[in-house]
């Protein structure tokens, strides 16, 4: 008699295969703005948005939107995904904003 095992491995590695995309990078006052950031991992990764240098938000998804951009929104973009075993390699993108700047900015 022969018994069938089925064997399951589950691999846990750091995030890897970041992606970042934004729709568009070069906008225009009042124009919406889409991040979007993937990477491959096990555990689930999520995702750490900055501008500029500066922590914007800490998200699951890696969507991150902003609705009528202005001058202030323009910059460098970077996403770091991370999960419970660190960080995945993070990924840039610069974002160019064009038009008039904001009256309390002048």
């Amino acid at each position: 008699m022969f018994l069938k095992t089925k064997l399951i491995f589950k691999c846990s590695d750091l995030p890897r295969d970041t992606q970042l995309k934004a729709t568009p990078t070069s906008l225009k006052v009042g124009d919406n703005l889409s991040l979007n950031c993937s990477s491959r991992s096990n555990p689930r990764a999520y995702y750490q948005i900055y501008k500029d240098g500066n922590l914007l938000q800490n998200m699951t998804s890696g969507e991150y939107f902003v609705q009528k951009v202005d001058r202030s929104q323009q910059g460098e973009y970077k996403c770091i995904p991370v999960n419970e075993l660190g960080l995945g390699a993070e990924k840039t993108i610069k974002i160019t904003v064009e038009g008039l700047y904001n009256k309390k900015n002048v």
